[in-house]
């Protein structure tokens, strides 16, 4: 379980091969993300948006014939 220390720290962690490569499909990850309300200025509609905060990569699949 992540604790507030740990928040601060999340972007110390390392990304997943230096960034340079995108996660593998079928990768497990967890995903921490905030919500946000506003009023649309063209018509008046409340609108809920979903912002993705951090994904922390927690494994990866077997390696298969095709990866190899």
């Amino acid at each position: 379980m992540f604790t507030e220390k740990d928040f601060q720290h999340i972007k110390e962690l390392p990304l997943y091969r230096n960034g340079k490569k995108d996660l593998p499909d079928n990768a497990v990850v967890a995903i921490g993300y905030g919500l946000n309300t506003y009023t649309s200025q063209l018509n008046g509609t409340a609108i809920l948006s979903s912002n993705v905060l951090f994904v922390v990569l927690l494994g990866v699949p077997a390696a298969s014939p095709v990866d190899t």
